[in-house]
């Protein structure tokens, strides 16, 4: 079978300088300006068999008035005196696209893009942003840990492992589970939060994603989070067709939340999706819920969606904080 056109890159790179620590082989699979999996101008979200995975932002028949009810809900100040910027968003789909707002502006970043700060008061709003950063995996052997690189063996692509020699280069607590055990840690993930908070801006910081507390990643998840998705479809193949497919592992809330207190956030929440928009999106979902009683609502088949345990409102969470300067 000839080889993907990202995966002859790999190939190359690989054998002139080297295996590939496995975060520079997912940053190259999600994010080579040519071939990367979000650079790709193809359809990606959806429920169409050509998209790869729908989120909530996918019904955005309600997602976008639902989240301008919890802004309202949870900004000290009126919308009218704050930008919405959207970071992380896919081409030409901001989650306000098409939707009246109360906002004094709006404005869409993109994978990538870059996020300079604010002038003004400002709600920074992301939607499984973090959980399509790099990660690196490690495994548990025998005793100590060892990292997962990429390698080439016979035109594949392959993992292998490299000892890690001192435990304080762990980027997680260095720590002995029971073993056999793979660890995938959302390191770039935490970067990247910290790089957002670190600008010059004030106002509420709302970002929604699917994770896990440090306790359970690092204790209950033996087979590590990493996973693959095509067409709907979910993989451990992480190293098969890259540039193809999306590579995603659960985040870390706790790493997230301490760069939000380490950046001088406070009232800081996290709330299953459903409990934040039930908390924070009261009004809107009582007038859904009791409008054309008797009667076939899609807005009310939305709501469920995004609401119900059994669909999206448990997987994803979702994370806030502010932080306005005192005069």
């Amino acid at each position: 079978m000839e080889a993907m056109p990202l995966q002859s890159i790999l190939q190359k790179a690989i054998r002139d300088e080297g295996p590939l620590r496995f975060d520079d082989y997912v940053e190259q699979a999600l994010y080579h300006p040519k071939f990367g999996y979000y650079r790709r101008p193809v359809q990606r979200v959806g429920r169409s068999e050509d998209s790869d995975f729908y989120t909530a932002s996918s019904i955005d028949r309600l997602f976008g008035p639902l989240l301008i009810e919890a802004c309202r809900s949870l900004l000290p100040c009126p919308p009218g005196e704050c930008s919405f910027i959207e970071i992380g968003a896919e081409p030409d789909k901001g989650v306000l696209d098409g939707i009246e707002h109360p906002f004094a502006a709006v404005e869409t970043l993109g994978y990538g893009d870059a996020f300079t700060g604010c002038d003004r008061p400002c709600v920074v709003f992301s939607n499984e942003l973090f959980d399509a950063q790099p990660f690196r995996r490690f495994h548990f052997r025998n005793g100590s840990w060892q990292e997962g690189f990429v390698e080439v063996e016979s035109d594949r692509l392959i993992e292998s492992f490299r000892p890690v020699e001192d435990a304080d280069a762990l980027p997680f607590p260095a720590y002995t589970p029971a073993e056999p055990y793979t660890l995938d840690w959302p390191q770039r993930a935490e970067e990247l939060c910290a790089q957002l908070l670190q600008k010059d801006w004030q106002g509420l910081w709302l970002c929604m994603d699917y994770g896990l507390d440090r306790e359970v990643l690092l204790n209950e998840r033996p087979e590590g989070t990493a996973r693959s998705y095509s067409r709907h479809r979910q993989s451990n193949a992480l190293l098969e067709r890259p540039g193809e497919c999306d590579l995603t592992c659960h985040i870390c809330w706790n790493s997230l939340e301490d760069q939000l207190v380490k950046n001088s956030f406070s009232q800081l929440q996290r709330q299953t999706q459903e409990a934040f928009f039930m908390h924070h999106s009261t009004a809107l979902i009582q007038q859904i819920l009791t409008d054309a009683p008797g009667q076939f609502s899609q807005d009310r088949q939305s709501l469920k969606e995004l609401l119900h345990p059994s669909h999206l409102g448990s997987r994803f969470q979702a994370l806030s904080g502010l932080r306005f300067k005192t005069p």
